[in-house]
């Protein structure tokens, strides 16, 4: 076609230094390159496994942690101010050398429905409530008895003898607890929280744990001459 003068364009290869150095062509691209400004976060230490939570049994709601013992909730001072115990001038039984096991189920009876009961009635069946006796074959068979009963919240009495110079007198005390930690198939009678009608003094004395010092027989002991049997007694 006329009309149209092409001339050939000398396009010129560019310098690539040129484009990646501020001063001359010999920098390299490498040398060029920004490095990005990099920041570092302390995280602080890893994390620690998860802590294991100890999985308490499911106790009744009126159980407490008081010390080293869960029990009863209840106002002992009271208890034994209503009560008094067998060595005691004061109170409801005053001065009963021989009534352990009224004494017992006294407080087992006003621990379970907040009624005084009177000495005359404290039977075996006060106040139209069925008592229970249930018989385990060994100490520890009575200990499990007296723990499954606390832990749904109600009282028992237990029959322990004697250790005390061989004297074979029996004895009943009330169950209101057990000690911190104990499971039911681990349980001794020493681990049991009782209120000791023979224990003379106050709240603090007659609130108690069952131990060798106590003079009770626990685990291991012989039957002595009175022994019932290992005997729990508990109300519905």
């Amino acid at each position: 076609m006329s009309g149209f003068d092409y001339k050939p364009i000398d396009v010129q290869t560019p310098e690539v230094g040129n484009y990646l150095s501020d001063n001359n062509g010999d920098a390299s691209f490498t040398e060029s390159v920004q490095k990005p400004d990099t920041q570092y976060v302390d995280l602080g230490e890893e994390p620690k496994a998860e802590e294991v939570v100890e999985v308490k049994p499911a106790f009744a709601k009126n159980i407490v942690k008081k010390g080293e013992y869960f029990r009863l909730e209840a106002n002992y001072d009271k208890i034994i101010d209503i009560f008094g115990g067998q060595l005691d001038s004061h109170g409801q039984y005053p001065n009963d050398s021989e009534g352990c096991d009224n004494y017992a189920r006294g407080y087992a009876i006003y621990l379970q429905t907040g009624n005084v009961p009177s000495y005359e009635s404290v039977g075996a069946s006060a106040d139209g409530m069925e008592a229970v006796c249930e018989t385990a074959d060994s100490r520890s068979g009575q200990a499990q008895i007296a723990f499954d009963i606390v832990s749904s919240g109600k009282p028992c009495v237990i029959h322990v003898n004697s250790a005390e110079s061989g004297s074979g007198q029996g004895h009943w005390l009330c169950v209101v607890g057990f000690k911190d930690g104990v499971t039911r198939e681990k349980i001794t009678v020493g681990d049991l929280l009782v209120i000791d009608s023979a224990a003379p003094g106050d709240i603090s004395a007659k609130v108690r744990p069952v131990s060798d010092e106590s003079g009770y027989c626990i685990e291991g002991f012989e039957r002595c001459s009175s022994e019932p049997g290992y005997h729990v007694y508990y109300y519905k």
